[in-house]
């Protein structure tokens, strides 16, 4: 018998329900996932920043190749009249394009 595909996006609720009203606010797989890719996420950068060296370690390369990379995904397309606002958005911009690559 065929198992159903869809059943890997199913959100489901994990802990005690919260409402506040009408809004339900409970803790979810999908919130899970999220909480944990953006851990991932600050602790990649974390590690690749503390040590400055002059031949970088794998974790340092990593965070600034992934750096790099989406610096230049949202600049080259832009122009040069837009990189004072995207400078001022970048840090946002990053990590939403991190934690959707991690979903």
């Amino acid at each position: 018998m065929a198992t159903n595909p869809m059943h890997q996006f199913e959100v489901y609720r994990i802990g005690p329900e919260i409402k506040l009203g009408a809004i339900d606010i409970s803790f979810t797989n999908a919130s899970l996932f999220m909480v944990i890719s953006s851990l991932a996420i600050l602790l990649i950068f974390n590690f690749g920043s503390k040590k400055n060296s002059l031949l970088p370690g794998k974790i340092q390369l990593l965070s600034e190749l992934s750096y790099t990379f989406v610096s230049k995904l949202i600049s080259d397309p832009a122009g040069s009249k837009a990189n004072h606002i995207l400078h001022l958005s970048f840090h946002y911009l990053c990590l939403c394009c991190f934690v959707i690559c991690l979903e």
